[in-house]
């Protein structure tokens, strides 16, 4: 920091107070304009920070570059994906028209399946109550061609004497 009062002080020893108090005034904007200034220390240090400042913004670039190529194959793939999950999407409501297709199919063919068991088995009722009165014929006939032969093996006693 500089001292003004003691420059003035000893210039007013030589020179008029009011020239002495001028000069004062100029060496304390000059000092404080120098004290704005940069200094070459500092001015290097700037100029060493800008570069490193630029070599991290060629980073920053190239890695945006990078990220920006990531998102363009990322975009692709969504779309592929898109186009695929469609695809899926139009596949499955075709194999969904198709199993709807077999399965009426199917109850069709239970339900025939259901009236031609019925028919079986009413006609499998009817054979067995045929079978039945075969049965009753067969033994009646085996009855009369048994009392037919019992007649014929045993002799008969005479009747005529």
């Amino acid at each position: 920091m500089i001292d003004t009062l003691k420059i003035y002080e000893t210039l007013k020893e030589d020179i008029t107070p009011s020239a002495a108090k001028k000069i004062t005034e100029a060496i304390g904007q000059v000092y404080t304009e120098l004290l704005n200034t940069v200094t070459k220390e500092e001015f290097k240090e700037l100029k060493e920070t800008v570069a490193e400042l630029a070599d991290a913004q060629k980073n920053t670039e190239q890695r945006i570059g990078e990220l920006a190529e990531a998102q363009k194959k990322t975009e692709q793939r969504i779309e592929e994906l898109a186009e695929s999950q469609k695809q899926t999407e139009k596949r499955l409501d075709e194999f969904e028209k198709r199993t709807e297709e077999n399965f009426n199919r199917v109850w069709k063919a239970i339900k025939e399946l259901t009236e031609a068991q019925k028919k079986t088995e009413s006609e499998l009722r009817t054979l067995v109550q045929e079978h039945k009165k075969t049965r009753e014929i067969v033994n009646g006939l085996s009855d009369t061609v048994g009392y037919g032969l019992e007649d014929k093996i045993f002799p008969r006693p005479n009747t005529s004497t």
